[in-house]
């Protein structure tokens, strides 16, 4: 019963970030634009990359 509930919870979780994502990249979208978003975005990934 418990795997069940945790698993559900877990699904939950994903659900609302992965919504929460798309809102979120939309309202940057309409805020800074669409070529700082890019900008934005590389430097995000040059720094995930790093830490990896």
């Amino acid at each position: 019963m418990d795997t069940a509930l945790f698993n559900t919870f877990l699904s939950l979780i994903t659900l609302v970030i992965a919504v929460g994502g798309g809102y979120l990249v939309n309202f940057l979208r309409q805020k800074i634009g669409r070529e700082k978003l890019a900008k934005y975005y590389e430097m995000a990934k040059q720094v995930v990359m790093s830490i990896e």
